[in-house]
């Protein structure tokens, strides 16, 4: 039974992990697009 629940565990700390990469990748790409909207605005404005 002890066994079940460190796999559980883990489980869940190999989930946060891909959770917070995913996160991690999702913030990258907006300041990604953020910096290419930023680049086409100034572009448009000289």
């Amino acid at each position: 039974m002890k066994k079940a629940s460190e796999d559980a565990k883990a489980q869940n700390e190999l989930l946060d992990k891909v959770r917070e990469e995913q996160m991690n990748r999702e913030k990258l790409n907006e300041m990604d697009n953020y910096e290419r909207l930023l680049k086409q605005f100034n572009t448009k404005m000289y």
